[in-house]
Parts: structure tokens; C-alpha cells; sequence
């Protein structure tokens, strides 16, 4: 039997199964990069107002930092892809991630692998077909992108040019998530695995791109950046990127050979023959079944809070020598670190939304079921869940806050504690975001995925609605509109009315759990 034998109809059965999340991708892409290029159009509707933001350009170092290097920045084509497209790549290269890690790792942790290998199934098909089905999602969304600008009047090749870096994007970091999924037998560890990477490959583009030298070549995201949209465009880059791809699927294939069925490259150990007396109480276990989530989240943002606090001196430097630039001068600072601080609270609403979420998938594991069948009601198990999942964040959002003052401490001199508290003002806006998952989980829970777009309308409010001139109304839906900025009152009374909004609506979602059936 080859080991790609049935490649084909396990294909066949991942895309059945991907169907919904495809066409979600697919119309979240499709609107977004249609969207923005009409966003810029009447942002610039003529070439004077287009060479007037390109003789800034070059001197914004914060979006460089953020969005990448800016290319063609006299052009409609050029100026979309500098302000909005950078972050697409990001968000397409997570579909690649749990598209691979969905159909490799995460059936053999269910058992439905061990199943499919009863049948005639070569050693490599599940991987091979993870793979064909990230390639189809990559071709789907690049042509969606391309179309996508193509529809607003841009130029049929640097819009294909852009499609290729969403496709190549795809396909590297599918790629990452196939090699992480070897390395554990647990999906979350190659899921936070693959996340490390992407956060570690944006975190080096944007320095290299800062910085203006060669790292951005240690980059997966440098590279499919170095297509150059709208400019020169150039096909090596693209190819670069198909090949790091390749390699790392050729990677994964090894290690599968290195392993048994079931199990990661890294064994894991036996627990302990008495489990801990903090277990047996439904706070020890909701806190032994969050911990490793948050700590990975508190980790990763704590290191990207110290690299922007760090890399604040050089942006606020360059931006401060401007004149005549309403972002230019003494407010060059307070711009800079209040954008940074808004980005770590929004990603701490993405690390609660990740531990609320975990409670719906210990529900479909029917683990719930036998916690809530004994001497522990279902309102104490909710009640116990939440707290810490609260509590969490006021870890998450601290560690990352304090990681942020160290490096603005260190590279402007600026204020350490004020950077810390003014960070921590987000947290009633984080709690809404868990309260709005906490709802979904508890009273619709297939409507959990959901979760997820509440978090991504957060976050492009938060990088792109300048870019996008959305309403004021569009704006006020994200609560983190209504935190306030590090010249403003920490007693706004606004922070108390989020944190009753979240209170109402997690009281909400507490009953609706008391009286559902569970999974359900």
C-alpha cells in the first residue's frame, strides 16, 4: 500500500467538512480587501491628495512597524496594501494554521485517526490531504483578494501580485502548523506552537522592516511582503515562500515516520497516581484546565508588550522629527504607546475569548457532564469558570502592560506605572468580550465560533478605522472605543458601565447554562 493511498476521498471528506469555514474565509476576505480599496479611493480621490500621502510615507514608522514595508505608496493599489494589507496576511496565515492542525493532529487526539487506519490508509494521506486542502483554501482566497481589487478598478497585475501573498501566506504557515502538529499529541500545543511562530515571524519582519536592513528575510511574512504589489512585482519571492513551504511539509512528513499514531514527537509523561487536593474543588479544576492557555497567551503578549515599549524610542524618534504632521512632535509619544496599549488589551480579549471558548469544547468532550453530575450544580461549575477565566485576564493584560512599561522605561523614560494602569483600563472592555462568549457558550452553543468575529471586529476597529472611515456608530460597537487614552480620567464613569454591561450579560448567559441541555 502507498503511503498516500485514499488521499484523494480523505480530501474530499476535509473540504466536506470545511465547507462553512471556507465560505466564511472567503467572504470575510472578499468584503475586507473590497472595502479598503474603496475606503482609500474616497480617502484620496485624486493624484495630488495620493503623492501627499506618499511624501510621508516613508517617515511613518509606526504602521512600517505594524504593517509592513510600503511600496508603490503613490498609487491606490500601493497605499491599500500598505495600510490594511499587512494584517490580512496575518489573519489568512491562522486559517492556514487550524486548517492543517483540524485535519492532522485533532483527529488523532479524538481517535477518528485510529479509526480511518483500520482502513486502507497510507502513513501520509491525512497529512497529504491537510495539505490539498490548505492549497485549496490558499488558491480560493488569493483569487478572492485579487478579484477583490480587481472590482474597485485596480490593475489586474498588482492585484494578482497581492493574491499571491495571501496564497503564499496561506501555505507557509500551514506548513508551520503541519511540522508543530508532530510535535505533541495535544491539538492546543500545536495550535499555540504555530501561534509562537507567527508571532515571532511578525515581530522580525516588523523589526527588520523598522529597521530597514536584511531580517526581514528571516521572515515568512518578509518574504511573500517582497512580491511588491503595485510595484515592481516580482515572482521569486513567491517562490521562496512555496518552497519554505515545501520543505516544512517534507519536514512533517519525516517526524510522522518518528512517531506512533496518537502520540507527539514529544512523549508525554504519566500525571501523578494521587491528583492534587486543589482538584478537588471546581475552582482547583477550572484553574488546572486554564492555566496552561494563559500562561501561553500572558508569555506571548508579555514579550510582544517589551518589544514595542523597546522598539518605542526608534518610532517615536523618527516621527517626532516631523514637522507640520498631526502625529508629528511632543504627541508622537502619546500616540505610539496609547495605539500600543489599545493592541494588548484587544489581544487580551482574544486570550479570554480562547479560555471561554475551551469550556464549550470540555462540554462536546462530555467532561461537563460528569463534573456537573455529582455534587458540584451547574451554577457553581459556570460561576467557578468564569471567575477565572476574569481572573485570567487581569493576569494576561498585567503581564503584557508591565512587559510594555519595562521597554518604554528602558528606551524613552517614560512613566512605568502610568503605562500599567492605563493599560489595565481595558479590562472592562476585555470582560465584555468574554461576557459576549460566555453567552454564545452557554446559551448558543453552536454559535460559539461566533466568539471569534466579535474579536476580529475589535481588532480592525482598533488597526483600521481611520483607514476604513467607519462611523461613528461602528466605532461605539467596540467597547474598547470607550476606554479611556493616557491623558484621560481612569474614573471615567464609562469603565463602570462596561463592567455592568459584562456583569448583565454574563448573568444572562449563567441562567440560559443552568436550564440548556448539555451539548447541546
Amino acid at each position: 500500500m502507498r503511503a498516500t493511498t485514499a488521499t484523494a476521498r480523505l480530501t474530499r471528506l476535509a473540504l466536506r467538512q470545511d465547507r462553512s469555514w471556507l465560505a466564511w474565509w472567503l467572504l470575510g476576505v472578499g468584503a475586507y480587501v473590497t472595502a479598503t480599496a474603496a475606503a482609500m479611493r474616497g480617502a484620496y480621490p485624486d493624484q495630488a491628495a495620493v503623492d501627499a500621502y506618499a511624501a510621508t510615507a516613508g517617515l511613518r514608522q509606526t504602521e512600517r512597524l505594524f504593517n509592513g514595508p510600503g511600496h508603490a505608496v503613490d498609487t491606490i493599489g500601493g497605499l491599500t496594501v500598505f495600510e490594511a494589507g499587512g494584517y490580512l496576511l496575518v489573519a489568512v496565515a491562522l486559517f492556514g494554521v487550524f486548517t492543517v492542525v483540524r485535519h492532522t493532529r485533532t483527529p488523532e487526539h479524538d481517535g477518528r485517526a485510529e479509526l480511518l487506519a483500520a482502513a486502507p490508509v497510507g502513513r501520509w494521506a491525512a497529512l497529504a490531504a491537510a495539505c490539498a486542502t490548505a492549497g485549496i483554501g490558499a488558491l480560493a482566497l488569493g483569487t478572492v483578494a485579487t478579484a477583490g481589487l480587481m472590482v474597485t478598478g485596480l490593475g489586474a497585475r498588482g492585484s494578482a501580485a497581492y493574491g499571491t501573498c495571501v496564497a503564499g501566506s496561506v501555505l507557509v504557515f500551514a506548513a508551520v502548523g503541519t511540522v508543530t502538529a508532530q510535535l505533541s499529541d495535544n491539538p492546543r500545543v500545536a495550535l499555540a506552537a504555530a501561534g509562537v511562530a507567527l508571532g515571532a515571524a511578525y515581530l522580525v519582519r516588523g523589526i527588520g522592516d523598522l529597521r530597514d536592513n536584511g531580517l526581514v528575510w528571516a521572515s515568512p511574512l518578509g518574504w511573500v511582503q517582497a512580491v511588491r504589489p503595485f510595484a515592481d512585482e516580482r515572482l521569486w519571492p513567491g517562490l521562496l515562500a512555496l518552497a519554505g513551504a515545501a520543505a516544512l511539509v517534507g519536514l512533517a512528513a519525516w517526524l510522522t515516520t518518528r512517531r506512533d499514531l496518537g502520540a507527539g514527537i514529544r512523549a508525554t509523561g504519566p500525571g501523578p497516581a494521587v491528583a492534587a487536593p486543589a482538584l478537588r474543588t471546581p475552582t482547583g479544576l477550572a484553574v488546572r484546565l486554564q492555566r496552561g492557555t494563559a500562561v501561553g497567551w500572558a508569555c506571548g503578549l508579555g514579550v510582544l508588550g517589551l518589544a514595542l515599549g523597546v522598539l518605542g524610542d526608534g518610532v517615536v524618534a523618527a516621527t517626532g522629527e516631523v514637522t507640520g504632521m498631526p502625529w508629528a512632535g511632543p504627541q508622537a509619544a502619546e500616540l505610539y504607546y496609547g495605539f500600543a496599549c489599545l493592541l494588548l488589551g484587544a489581544l487580551t480579549g482574544c486570550a479570554g475569548i480562547a479560555l471561554t471558548v475551551r469550556q464549550r469544547t470540555e462540554e462536546q468532550a462530555g467532561r461537563t457532564g460528569l463534573v456537573c453530575s455529582g455534587t458540584w450544580s451547574r451554577t457553581r461549575w459556570f460561576a467557578c469558570c468564569l471567575g477565572v477565566t476574569l481572573a485570567a485576564t487581569v493576569v494576561v493584560l498585567l503581564v503584557a502592560a508591565t512587559g510594555l512599561a519595562v521597554g518604554r522605561a528602558v528606551s524613552t523614560d517614560g512613566p512605568f506605572l502610568g503605562t500599567v494602569t492605563h493599560s489595565l483600563a481595558y479590562l472592562p472592555a476585555v470582560w465584555v468580550l468574554v461576557a459576549v462568549a460566555t453567552l454564545l457558550v452557554a446559551a448558543a452553543p453552536g454559535w460559539t465560533p461566533l466568539a471569534w468575529a466579535s474579536a476580529g471586529y475589535v481588532l480592525v476597529v482598533a488597526l483600521l478605522a481611520a483607514v476604513l472611515k467607519l462611523p461613528g456608530w461602528a466605532q461605539d460597537l467596540s467597547p474598547f472605543t470607550h476606554a479611556p487614552g493616557l491623558d484621560d480620567d481612569l474614573t471615567d464613569p464609562r469603565l463602570l458601565v462596561l463592567t455592568g454591561i459584562a456583569a448583565l450579560v454574563t448573568t444572562s448567559a449563567g441562567r440560559s447554562f443552568r436550564r440548556r441541555n448539555l451539548v447541546a
